[in-house]
């Protein structure tokens, strides 16, 4: 539970949890987004490199986000507004399986193109590389061509971001975890309202 606290009367008072669906808040349009401009919101420092990525050979599937976390390691993220479905965890997998091959001058490439876009803006590959060297926090050089010099983790993290996980979902990441030791990270998000203002936790 989250509490307001009014200094002036001392005084705490819980908010309202509320459903996403409730408030009208939509899946990509809104949590996607907000994700996207401050991935904090899931629960860590992430640099997004791609949002509805598709670059997969012979299939249409998207994931909801792509990004690289502070270890140099590929984070795919997948999203559901209200409980994760049964198959979230699968889909996921699929997902980082696809992306288990991407090099570390795939993901830049990708980020240049998903951020220019974005911002309607020509950023240059050297100004990219050094967005990455600075996220990384280590003395990484650049390429000919512009791009960090670093080695990418070759097996992606997941990450699945909801608003509520039933044992379906739990069981076998918990497996997967401590079986075959995957990187697999569950976040719940909650909304909560007040005085037409909503506020966002993850867990």
């Amino acid at each position: 539970m989250i509490f307001s606290v009014d200094e002036e009367e001392k005084k705490a008072e819980p908010l309202n949890e509320a459903d996403f669906s409730d408030l009208g808040l939509l899946e990509r349009r809104d949590i996607q987004e907000w994700a996207i401009d401050e991935p904090r919101l899931l629960g860590e420092d992430l640099l997004v490199v791609s949002s509805e990525y598709s670059n997969f050979e012979d299939t249409q599937d998207r994931l909801d986000v792509l990004a690289l976390d502070k270890n140099g390691k590929l984070v795919v993220v997948e999203l559901k507004r209200d409980r994760a479905d049964r198959t979230t965890d699968l889909q996921a997998i699929k997902y980082a399986g696809y992306c288990a091959t991407l090099t570390a001058e795939d993901i830049q490439k990708e980020y240049r193109e998903f951020w220019n876009d974005r911002r309607d803006e020509e950023e240059p590959p050297e100004e990219v590389g050094e967005t990455f060297a600075e996220f990384l926090s280590k003395d990484i050089g650049l390429t000919e061509d512009g791009w960090a010099d670093f080695e990418l983790d070759d097996k992606p993290r997941i990450l699945l971001a909801a608003g509520e996980f039933g044992t379906e979902i739990t069981a076998p990441v918990m497996w997967l975890i401590e079986e075959y030791g995957m990187d697999i990270t569950c976040t719940r998000l909650r909304a909560y309202q007040r005085d037409g203002e909503v506020f966002l936790n993850s867990q």
